[in-house]
């Protein structure tokens, strides 16, 4: 049976409930254990598809084992009339006047309905689409975060080396988790037990700020972003017991808090340690702890639309490209990442890599070009972080839409990256129709209405997708 029972739902929605208010795309991101890949490898060349593929990888299950619609690629092309025709009451709704949309068919690439598809418009929390490609472009398969300590200049101090984890658990690590995976506790006894047999028993720690540096915060965001917890300093390193929630702000220096937890953690096993300053990470190691592979860490964050691991990960990946990795720096290699990728970027300009920024501007034509590259398969990382992507009734920051009449049948057919700003929501990726055809789809609202309106009118739009043969 293709569609989600309302029973089922009733039992698959606990993870959902994230997006209720505006700019609510949000929420944390999470960290496992995988061989370290070469640092800072360079952007592969993409391996490119002439046509379209025999099977499409999504959708599939959900992270959590949730079912989704099968996808039929024998199913029969929904046609340009067709799919004009089923989604007209819902584009004629006042909520979506002047949206840009784009549907396509997932297994031909052949355009279906382009509505002001190349007129750019602010992504809001879809630009996260393009920044999940340009991280998973740097990042090989396995890649993890690296949190090092190593002999400071002298033998009474040590540097905390930071490596982009903003996870890092306040003590013991959890092996079942991926949030707190590495752990400052396991850390610190691989460090004290080489403290101790050299002999010291009392240390400064110091820490090295130079991988992927860059200002906390970007131009152009608003103050309330960061007292509302709807982003958090964006850093290389960070608690998993701090991370700013919706409600809930981070810390102001997520890096001096890391530096704190860990000579605390070190005094309790018998090092005596205070914070010190910065300091080059070049000395002999002595321990390290490792993050999740990347892309769980990058598929978490699509999932809930965590605004600062998506930054992050994205300043990241500039910096091992070589690029500036301040907020500029990496937005402009996002640019970069569509070009390299065969994606042309025209029309595009953003200043960040979470969509906050109400100064950036895509057309949906570039979001479904970046989601035909996902369906397709072409660059494996990337695919593997859009099976994150929230599920309409089920999962991230669609767990509580689509579960009312008239959407309610499109729960577990439309999986798709949300984005909200004032004044602006956004709705791109895929879903199934009625006839088993995988479709692509953006779309992508401005304008006065509220945050509520607008979001249940894309929603009618999913399910007008979801809900017809288009034929």
């Amino acid at each position: 049976m293709r569609r989600v029972t309302a029973v089922a739902l009733a039992g698959l929605l606990a993870i959902g409930g994230y997006g209720t208010a505006d700019v609510l795309d949000l929420v944390p991101g999470i960290l496992t254990l995988a061989p370290e890949a070469a640092a800072y490898p360079t952007a592969p060349s993409p391996t490119t598809s002439a046509g379209a593929t025999a099977h499409l990888p999504l959708p599939s299950a959900a992270p959590s084992g949730m079912p989704v619609a099968p996808v039929d690629t024998t199913a029969p092309l929904p046609s340009v009339a067709g799919i004009k025709a089923a989604v007209a009451p819902a584009l004629a709704d006042p909520d979506l006047k002047g949206a840009a949309v784009v549907v396509r068919d997932a297994l031909t690439g052949a355009d279906l309905l382009d509505v002001s598809g190349s007129e750019p418009r602010i992504p809001a929390s879809t630009l996260k689409l393009i920044a999940a490609l340009a991280v998973q472009q740097v990042f090989p398969d396995g890649t993890t975060l690296v949190t090092r300590v190593v002999q400071g200049a002298s033998p009474d101090t040590v540097v905390l080396v930071a490596g982009g984890d903003m996870f890092l658990a306040p003590d013991k690590g959890d092996p079942a988790a991926v949030v707190g995976r590495a752990g400052l506790g396991d850390l610190a006894d691989s460090v004290a037990t080489a403290l101790r047999a050299k002999a010291i028993t009392q240390v400064t720690v110091q820490v090295d700020t130079s991988y992927a540096p860059g200002p906390q915060v970007a131009v152009g965001w608003q103050p309330a972003f960061r007292t509302l917890g709807i982003v958090g300093p964006v850093a290389m390193l960070g608690l998993s017991t701090q991370w700013a929630q919706s409600g809930k702000p981070g810390p102001a220096d997520p890096v001096a808090e890391v530096v704190a937890a860990f000579a605390a953690r070190l005094t309790e096993r018998g090092i005596t340690a205070v914070a010190g300053g910065p300091a080059s990470g070049a000395g002999v190691s002595l321990g390290e702890v490792r993050s999740a592979p990347v892309t769980d860490v990058l598929g978490l964050a699509l999932e809930r639309s965590d605004n600062t691991v998506t930054e992050s990960l994205a300043r990241q990946a500039a910096f091992r490209v070589g690029r500036p990795s301040d907020f500029e720096g990496t937005a402009a290699y996002l640019r970069e990442a569509l070009t390299l990728a065969g994606i042309d970027p025209r029309g595009m300009s953003v200043h960040d890599a979470s969509g906050l920024s109400r100064t950036s501007h895509v057309p949906a034509r570039v979001l479904a070009d970046v989601l035909d590259l996902g369906v397709k398969g072409t660059v494996p990382g990337f695919t593997q972080a859009l099976r994150h992507l929230p599920v309409a009734g089920l999962t991230g920051t669609l767990g509580t839409r689509f579960t009312a009449a008239p959407e309610a049948p499109a729960a577990g057919l439309v999986r798709a990256k949300t984005g909200s700003l004032n004044g602006v929501n956004s709705l791109a990726g895929t879903v199934v129709t009625a006839d088993g055809r995988m479709l692509v789809f953006a779309i992508m609202q401005e304008g006065p209405v509220g945050t509520t309106d607008a979001r249940a009118a894309l929603d009618r739009f999913g399910a007008a997708l979801a809900t017809c043969g288009c034929r």
